[in-house]
């Protein structure tokens, strides 16, 4: 794994060696790794005049964060979409609003997911189906033509368990039938050769644009209180406990998540070389 602070200074040349003005989305980024994230990339920004849409089911977490980054990057264009994007309709409401807005994306960054194994959406799909794989594809679906569009930077990233991939179960493509400790675990690798898969598919169809599916490692996040029942106290219990020594904090997951989208020498599909500072 590459060191931490290097890293953090491969990051701190981002305005210095990136295009401007970029265009970039985040999914999911009122809380944890989405959150931070989303912080550093407008005080990293701040060079870039960004333009940056945050979609996020709540208003009020939302304009929190939208306040912080405009205090970080006061050259920047912030604004927060609220939409529950577990919901396909939702998604397409919102990317229909961005296509409408922008001519072209440069980033597409999601981290969005639940641990609910049990609940259902309103249009039928089990949430963490949907949050970690059909919302995922179907927002980098939706706006592929904009990124298309983009000068240089094309980037999807997705925060989730790549390489962690395990068997897919065509008759539960859902995981509606897992239950259990076991059963998230087997939820994680089916939806995570899911998302692979489907990303597989994106990159295929437009090889000009780059998809990263990223594993960022046990980070200290929110994410268990998502699940319900006996099994999500039992669960963050294990994490406070595990994470005291093994996890990483949010802000050493998040120092890995600025490289992904922006760490690149030859856009893809295309011929000649462009230099910029990067870890390789």
């Amino acid at each position: 794994m590459v060191s931490l602070p290097l890293v953090e200074s491969s990051n701190a040349l981002i305005s210095s060696t990136l295009p401007g003005p970029l265009t970039a989305i985040f999914v999911g980024g009122t809380k944890g790794i989405g959150a931070h994230t989303l912080r550093a990339f407008a005080r990293h920004t701040a060079a870039l005049a960004p333009t940056v849409y945050l979609i996020a089911r709540s208003p009020a977490a939302g304009a929190a964060v939208v306040a912080e980054c405009r205090a970080l990057c006061p050259s920047g264009t912030f604004v927060f979409m609220p939409a529950d994007v577990g919901l396909m309709r939702e998604v397409d409401r919102v990317c229909a609003e961005i296509a409408a807005r922008e001519r072209s994306v440069n980033v597409v960054f999601m981290s969005q997911g639940s641990f609910d194994l049990y609940a259902r959406t309103d249009e039928g799909l089990g949430v963490m189906g949907s949050l970690a794989y059909y919302s995922r594809v179907r927002f980098a679906r939706q706006l592929l033509p904009l990124l298309q569009r983009a000068e240089g930077l094309r980037r999807v990233v997705n925060v989730f368990t790549g390489t962690k991939e395990g068997p897919l179960d065509q008759e539960d493509i859902d995981c509606l039938r897992l239950k259990g400790p076991s059963g998230i675990m087997k939820a994680r690798g089916h939806a995570a050769s899911l998302l692979t898969l489907g990303l597989e598919c994106l990159a295929q169809e437009a090889p000009d644009v780059g998809f990263v599916h990223n594993f960022p490692g046990f980070v200290n996040t929110d994410l268990g209180d998502t699940m319900p029942g006996l099994m999500g106290v039992a669960m963050r219990a294990m994490g406070r406990l595990v994470g005291t020594w093994k996890a990483l904090s949010v802000l050493q997951g998040i120092g890995r998540m600025g490289w992904p989208w922006r760490a690149w020498i030859w856009p893809r599909g295309r011929t000649g070389r462009r230099e910029v500072a990067c870890i390789q």
